[in-house]
């Protein structure tokens, strides 16, 4: 073997044993602070045990900065804290995480710590949208519909919207059910609408519920039925829909009024 080979060898050798050190020291140090974070709260001391945990965030851990975002975003377990939420989403995103990108896009679709700007919001939800982000092309689809940050395009709004739905997104599934019935961005199909809009609603989407049984109480593209109807909004108002809380509360006043049960 000639001594260039060994020499080759033995540089490599000392490359990938100085590379596991590393990856030890960071194991090693990881523990330490979670053990740390987890005495902390024994002792009922959760500040400390959130700047624990803060120091074992690595900068590539994408997954933990956005959950980090997510808390100080929703104020759990830490005050609420827009700016905190905003950096930790950022950190995330520049890494190509889709779930902070989509959250950083809401924060400027909102105007949360940063200045509104849809235009902005619209390039962040397009990006992920285009790395399979359902949330995002449920997004994108809802802006091109609107003409919000991006001119008005009914047809490509349906086909994101399309896209969110066939992926699995409830409201996406909901929204594409209204869209085919009223024919926008698409043609008019109510046997199409009724089924996806009825495909949201099993799965427990409230808006979907509601449509669907102001729908079937009108027989407003579908066949008039008012029992089935009110049995979708019953769900609707179970799930929190204010309108259909009002509707049923009003429904049983009449029943009182009238005697019918």
């Amino acid at each position: 073997m000639s001594e260039k080979i060994s020499k080759l060898l033995e540089d490599t050798d000392n490359y990938f044993e100085k590379e596991r050190r590393k990856v030890e020291q960071q194991v090693s140090r990881q523990i330490s602070l979670h053990d740390a974070a987890i005495s902390s709260l024994n002792n009922g001391k959760l500040i400390e045990a959130i700047e624990y945990l803060l120091q074992a965030v690595e900068p590539t851990d994408a997954v933990n900065q956005y959950n980090w975002g997510a808390l100080y975003y929703n104020g759990i377990g830490v005050p609420q804290n827009y700016e905190s939420a905003f950096e930790w989403f950022e950190a995330a995103h520049r890494q190509g995480y889709a779930n902070a990108t989509v959250a950083l896009g809401n924060m400027y679709m909102l105007g949360q710590y940063v200045s509104m700007d849809l235009n902005y919001a619209f390039e962040l939800f397009k990006e992920a949208a285009e790395n399979g982000d359902i949330q995002a092309q449920r997004a994108v689809g809802v802006m091109l519909l609107k003409g919000e940050g991006v001119d008005r395009n009914p047809k490509l709004g349906y086909r994101w919207m399309e896209r969110a739905a066939i992926n699995g997104d409830a409201q996406a599934q909901g929204n594409l059910g209204s869209m085919l019935f009223e024919g926008n961005g698409v043609e008019q199909n109510s046997e199409r609408g009724f089924y996806w809009m009825e495909k949201a609603a099993k799965r427990g989407d409230a808006q979907a519920q509601r449509n669907l049984g102001i729908r079937l109480l009108e027989g407003d593209g579908v066949t008039k039925n008012t029992e089935l109807g009110y049995q979708w909004i019953e769900k609707a108002a179970n799930n929190g829909n204010e309108e259909c809380i009002q509707m049923i509360q009003d429904r049983k006043k009449n029943q009182e009024a009238t005697g019918d049960r």
